[in-house]
């Protein structure tokens, strides 16, 4: 896929609509008492920027996995259906991130690494959960390594792609027929189980949604 450089206004543009989403989901949250933060290059945007990154498109946030399974329940009556939709790994066939997207009605934004499914592709903000861990070095360890092999295959089993080079995706092709008898739903329900393990449990430590790395408080 051909990679298309943005003009300053389309630029502009996306970002406009970015920050509508980002308004929806910040008044469904104030409105339900929903916890959530900007993070990665959307906090750094805002901490020396002001806002965006200037080169920057997208916008990340953050829950913790109590308010974003909160948040999940709360868009069945909260969110303006009419503008706006969830895009999540139950709902559509071919999305396979562990986390969700806010995405704006009669928008295209199709990246690279859904050039080859039918995934949901509006213009989005991405809601992604953190969970929390063990205080125990090898019971993080062992956690995040098994996300990474369900990840991964997550990926796979939706047709994500990463690259056009012609040797890698022949391999990435290859690589897919290990997983045929697996289902989606089953890498899911592994996905869940693995990631809320120690919910409820008295630690300080948080994990991201891929779960590479502990981040103590």
């Amino acid at each position: 896929m051909k990679k298309i450089k943005l003009s300053d206004k389309q630029l502009s543009n996306i970002k406009r609509i970015e920050l509508n989403i980002l308004e929806e989901i910040d008044r469904i949250c104030r409105k339900n008492n929903i916890k959530y933060s900007v993070f990665w290059g959307t906090l750094i945007g805002q901490i020396r920027h002001g806002g965006f990154i200037p080169w920057d498109d997208d916008i990340d946030i953050v829950m913790p996995i109590e308010d974003y399974d909160k948040f999940i329940e709360c868009i069945k009556k909260d969110l303006n259906t009419n503008l706006y939709y969830f895009a999540n790994y139950r709902d559509f066939k071919d999305y396979g991130l562990p986390f969700g997207k806010m995405m704006a009605k009669n928008t295209i934004m199709k990246e690279m690494s859904i050039k080859d499914n039918n995934a949901p592709n509006g213009i989005f903000v991405d809601i992604i959960p953190i969970y929390p861990t063990s205080d125990n070095i090898e019971e993080i360890t062992e956690q995040c390594n098994t996300a990474k092999k369900i990840y991964k295959k997550l990926l796979c089993k939706s047709n994500y792609t990463f690259t056009d080079n012609l040797f890698k995706l022949f391999f990435y092709r290859i690589k897919k027929l290990f997983y045929i008898f697996e289902s989606k739903d089953k890498l899911i329900n592994d996905w869940e189980k693995n990631a809320r393990k120690y919910i409820g449990k008295d630690f300080s430590n948080y994990l991201d949604k891929d779960l590479k790395k502990a981040i103590k408080k």
